[in-house]
């Protein structure tokens, strides 16, 4: 409202001259106000319209945003009578407030004096340079978050997981529905891994029972021998695994060996840990030929490899220690499994093919198919959406900044045209003229730009639980936000400035 009461009161120092021949031909100041005032109703009515038919594809973008693989936001979308009841009041109430300080310029107009001469009188009212230094501090504030928000995205997205997302595909498979007991379901799943493996297009084919960054793990206590021979208890993460499941997701073997088709169930109980395992559990020491053992799985068995670590139930967390056991040294399986496909081409050439394939197994088992990617990015989808959301918000605060600026820039022109018309006429250069109008909205810019700066960093200690390898009050984001406000405050500034250069001073002292 600020902003658009100071663009229009600009605009109506150019119409002076209409207002006042308005009132010497007898309109009353009362309808000259009224007409001011109803140009601004009917923008106001114009742009809550524009509002209603974009909350449309807005709200329907904002539930895609929050909506993931696993959680669908469904947001109520019917056009609702009170809502739209308030929208058209608030059009009103906005009207009202942005077009009353126009409408009493223009009834305060004196046609006597107006007519002789067109030089604004008066000066820019303090505490309107006040407000906008306040919305520079806003945008200051909302373009920080919006940075730190973005720099926590990034960072999540861009660290190191120890596995690859690209071409794989994740087949969530039931096999509840088949009537085959937990015993005999071993056959089962090696057809299917067969038959999968086979199909044209696939590379790799891997099966556990929970898949990564699905938001889900198994997690128990783990013993495994000291050097002394005592037992040291360390809660892990455990997972049940193909032998192909390694190669599937590209997670490298980096002692030891991987599992075989030969770690069956008349074969010695082995396993494999990661580093973090390792590190935890044994100080970094060598780990291979050691023995484990799980009370709640029933297992004993010995270390045969150590893998590096990868990320399980989300980006944030640090890798766990984590035990790998194979699946098929299990005298009984689970009804649910996912399978990892790793394709060599394109993932969507291989979806009908892989579709024929398990259902030429058993046409009773039942199955969903996820791009890996996707459930990669549904495990940071609150993280993008308040990086989308802020970064909105951040764009909006410097648009209303940059409206806000132009519109002080605009109103000093049109107060000062005499001025900088009598300046050029002695001799001003164009530079001067522009460093004038700089300097006088550079100092609300600056005051603005150094409170918004240090609200920032004290808001930001409460933003602290939300970021990932971003520190709140780092110098980057207050530069970055600092240069983003200046530049857009030089491009609103600009416009007036340029057209101040541009006027001729002997048109503008010969209307004086």
């Amino acid at each position: 409202c600020v902003n658009i009461a100071t663009l229009q009161l600009s605009r109506g120092l150019s119409r002076r001259r209409e207002f006042a021949v308005r009132i010497a031909l007898g309109a009353s100041r009362a309808r000259v106000g009224f007409q001011v005032f109803l140009e601004n109703l009917i923008a106001a009515l114009g742009g809550a319209a524009l509002g209603i038919a974009l909350s449309y594809p807005a709200t329907t973008a904002l539930s895609r945003l929050y909506s993931t693989t696993r959680r669908s936001v469904e947001l109520d979308l019917n056009p609702d009578a009170r809502v739209l009841a308030f929208t058209a009041a608030l059009a009103f109430v906005t009207a009202l407030l942005f077009g009353l300080a126009p409408a009493l310029q223009a009834m305060r107009t004196q046609p006597h004096g107006t007519l002789k001469s067109v030089r604004a009188t008066g000066s820019l009212l303090p505490v309107r340079e006040g407000l906008i230094a306040v919305q520079v501090g806003l945008a200051i504030v909302l373009v920080a978050g919006a940075l730190l928000f973005s720099g926590t995205l990034h960072m999540l997205t861009s660290q190191a997981l120890g596995l690859s997302t690209r071409n794989v595909l994740l087949v969530q498979m039931n096999s509840q529905r088949t009537g085959i007991e937990a015993a005999a379901r071993g056959p089962l799943y090696r057809d299917v891994l067969r038959r999968v493996s086979d199909t044209p297009g696939v590379e790799r084919v891997g099966m556990s029972y929970v898949s990564p960054l699905s938001g889900s793990a198994w997690q128990m206590p783990i013993a495994v021998e000291d050097d002394t021979g005592a037992k040291r208890e360390v809660n892990s993460y455990v997972h049940v695994v193909s032998p192909e499941f390694f190669a599937a997701y590209e997670t490298p073997v980096i002692a030891g060996r991987s599992f075989s088709a030969h770690d069956d169930a008349g074969s010695p109980r082995v396993a494999l840990a990661n580093r973090a395992f390792v590190n935890t559990a044994l100080g970094g020491r060598q780990a291979i030929g050691r023995r484990l053992r799980c009370d709640f799985m029933k297992l004993e068995a010995e270390i045969v490899g150590i893998v590096t670590d990868a990320k399980y139930r989300n980006l944030r967390s640090p890798a766990p220690p984590t035990i790998y056991v194979p699946m098929f040294q299990q005298a009984e399986l689970m009804p649910s499994i996912t399978l990892a496909v790793r394709t060599s081409g394109p993932i969507s050439g291989v979806i009908p093919a892989l579709r024929g394939a398990i259902e030429q197994v058993n046409p009773k088992i039942t199955y969903t198919i996820t791009p890996f990617e996707s459930q990669a990015a549904d495990s940071v989808a609150n993280e993008r959406a308040m990086a989308a959301l802020s970064g909105l918000f951040g764009a909006l605060a410097l648009l209303l900044a940059a409206v806000g600026i132009y519109s002080v820039a605009a109103y000093s022109v049109a107060q000062r045209r005499a001025e900088i018309g009598l300046r050029m006429a002695i001799g001003a250069s164009v530079w001067r003229i522009l460093w004038l109008l700089f300097t006088r909205t550079g100092r609300m810019l600056i005051a603005g730009l150094l409170a918004g700066i240090v609200c920032a960093a004290w808001a930001a200690k409460f933003t602290e639980s939300l970021l990932f390898q971003v520190a709140p009050r780092s110098p980057w984001v207050y530069a970055g936000a600092a240069s983003a406000l200046l530049l857009v405050a030089a491009i609103a500034v600009a416009g007036p400035a340029i057209r101040a250069a541009r006027m001729d001073p002997s048109e503008t002292l010969r209307a004086e």
